[in-house]
């Protein structure tokens, strides 16, 4: 008759092969038993590799850097408010997958937010860069619990209690808090979002020794911090406010504030990428996209543009709205916007033929002109409506019946080519 298996023993083989340290049987010792010169060592260990993370990552998870990724890694560890601006294939995203694992192992019970315009961009970071790391990195294996990659959630637990999760910059992601936020491709998260969002997330770490009387004085607090992660955009967007807020800390002694900008010559230095290899990418592009993705230089204004994006007010409070014929009051226009003293309103209309009817498009704007004390106009632009392909007669009927609903001062019409059908067609004259 066989003996039956012992579970107890079963669980005990399967605990001496486990890669988890926390299953695997060790000899214990008593807290009491450790003597003071071990504790010591632990200390100044400890405290060693929070102050030099890039020889943790290098030393402990065997994870090679190049030496802009460390100085990379002296910003992101000494700052509360960290701004790196980056060009193509300069390996950020890789980069913060390192930098958030290795916080979370030196600092257990940390929680980490990763804050993308996407959940799906976002959890590129777990479900491709970490994952990676995991794979071939054994160190990096025996600190992760598990990760969670589906469409719903990107979450990394580990065995310290220090969690990685990814969150969409979206109102969804209110009443999450985080000890440290990344904010992934920041160019492109809105500005009221990351105010309003993102930021209040803060909080400070707690672990468990502040919980004694003798470490809950303010010195022992460990302050929230924020690390915004980007390529170059456009300077009238929000993003670039922020990295002249940042600049001005640092310029001013703030050592808590820290910038940082990186270009392609990066990636060819470190053979990442060839020169022939950005000749192809950039061949077909316009200069000031190259600019930006490339050279890493913020741009004014895009190089197909007639005016720059900073000429036009994106906070539009109320907006303008012809009447629609089946609901139309001569009397009154139900939205209509009352003029205030001084104002002007123009009705503009531009006319752009192509080769192809269908491809005919004519644009009728409403502007309004608010008078300024001593300084000009502040201009509205609170309507726009296009037409493709449609008769000069029908084009024009509708300029004349906007140009009265908007109660319009004047109309400016594009008369070159075959625009000029429309002066004699709709006949409206200065009000």
């Amino acid at each position: 008759m066989s003996t039956p298996k012992r579970p107890y023993r079963n669980d005990v083989a399967k605990a001496n092969i486990s890669q988890d340290q926390f299953l695997k049987p060790k000899n214990m010792v008593l807290s009491r038993e450790l003597d003071f010169e071990r504790k010591e060592r632990m200390k100044r260990w400890i405290t060693f590799f929070r102050r030099n993370p890039h020889r943790f990552i290098s030393e402990y998870f065997g994870i090679k850097l190049y030496p802009f990724q460390v100085l990379m890694i002296w910003i992101l560890q000494r700052s509360e408010l960290a701004y790196i601006v980056a060009s193509r294939a300069s390996s950020k995203t890789w980069l913060i997958a390192v930098w958030a694992l290795t916080v979370a192992v030196l600092y257990p019970g940390i929680k980490i937010k990763v804050c993308s315009k996407t959940l799906k961009q976002g959890g590129l970071i777990l479900s491709e860069k970490l994952t990676s790391l995991v794979s071939s990195h054994p160190n990096v294996a025996r600190e992760i619990k598990n990760i969670t990659s589906n469409a719903n959630t990107y979450e990394a637990n580990f065995h310290c209690g220090s969690t990685i999760v990814v969150v969409p910059s979206s109102d969804s992601a209110r009443g999450g808090r985080a000890n440290y936020t990344i904010v992934e491709e920041s160019r492109i998260v809105s500005k009221d979002i990351l105010e309003q969002v993102i930021v209040p997330m803060a909080e400070v770490r707690t672990p468990p020794y502040r919980l004694e009387p003798k470490y809950s004085g303010k010195e022992y607090l460990e302050e929230a911090r924020i690390s915004f992660i980007t390529s170059a955009g456009y300077t009238s967007e929000s993003w670039f406010q922020k990295v002249k807020s940042c600049i001005k800390r640092m310029v001013a002694g703030d050592e808590t504030a820290n910038f940082l900008a990186l270009d392609y010559l990066i990636t060819i230095y470190h053979n990442i990428k060839t020169m022939s290899m950005i000749k192809n990418e950039t061949q077909d592009m316009d200069a000031v996209t190259v600019q930006m993705e490339y050279l890493n230089i913020p741009s004014g204004t895009s190089g197909k543009a007639y005016f720059k994006p900073a000429l036009f007010d994106r906070k539009l409070k109320q907006a303008f709205y012809p009447q629609r014929e089946e609901t139309y009051n001569n009397k009154k226009n139900p939205y209509e916007i009352k003029k205030v003293d001084g104002e002007i309103r123009i009705v503009g209309v531009d006319v752009a033929t192509r080769a192809n009817k269908v491809n005919d498009n004519s644009i009728i704007c409403c502007i309004r002109m608010i008078p300024l004390l001593g300084k000009g106009y502040e201009r509205h632009l609170v309507y726009m409506e296009s037409h493709k392909g449609q008769h000069v007669g029908v084009q024009a009927k509708r300029i004349k019946e906007i140009f009265y609903d908007f109660e319009s001062d004047y109309i400016c019409l594009d008369l070159q080519n075959a625009g000029i059908k429309f002066l004699s067609s709709s006949q409206v004259t200065e009000r």
